[in-house]
C-alpha cells in the first residue's frame, strides 16, 4: 500500500492520499482500516472518519475484502457550513452520486434544518452491486 500525508504549515490543511493495497496471502475479515483524525485525548467523539464523517471508532470501513480504494482527502481548520434545508436528488448525476457521499456530507457538515434525499435511480451507494453502503451515523 502507498499513502502520503501532507501538512501545510502556512494553512493548517492535512491531506491523506492513499493508493491502491496490493495484498499478499489470504485475505481475513479481521482486516480494516479508517482514516481520518483524532485530536485531544482521542477515542470516540474526538475523531472524525474521513469516509463516512462519523466519530465513531469501532468500524473499519475499509478492507481488503471489499476491494481498497484510492482515496484522497483534506482537513481544513475552521467549521464548515451546514447544508441547507431542502430536498437533493441521490444518484448518477445528481447533487449526491451515492447515498455513502450525501451521508458522509450531513456527517461532516450538520444540517440547517429538514433535509429530504430523493433516490432517482438503482445506483445508490459505491458497489457494484449497489448494496453495500460504507455510511455509519455519528
Amino acid at each position: 500500500m502507498n499513502c502520503q500525508v501532507i501538512i501545510y504549515e502556512t494553512t493548517n490543511v492535512i491531506e491523506f492520499k492513499y493508493g491502491i493495497l496490493n495484498v499478499i496471502g489470504a485475505q481475513t475479515t479481521s482486516g480494516g482500516a479508517m482514516i481520518g483524525m483524532e485530536w485531544g485525548t482521542g477515542g470516540s467523539g474526538k475523531f472524525i472518519d474521513a469516509i463516512t464523517g462519523s466519530s465513531i471508532l469501532s468500524h473499519r470501513m475499509l478492507s481488503p475484502l471489499s476491494g481498497w480504494p484510492t482515496y484522497h482527502f483534506r482537513f481544513t481548520p475552521g467549521a464548515p457550513t451546514p447544508v441547507a434545508t431542502g430536498s437533493y436528488n441521490v444518484g448518477v448525476g445528481q447533487t449526491y452520486p451515492s447515498l455513502t457521499l450525501a451521508v458522509a456530507d450531513v456527517n461532516h457538515r450538520g444540517i440547517s434544518g429538514s433535509v429530504t434525499l430523493n433516490l432517482t435511480d438503482l445506483q445508490y451507494d459505491t458497489s457494484a452491486l449497489n448494496g453495500s453502503n460504507i455510511f455509519q451515523f455519528s
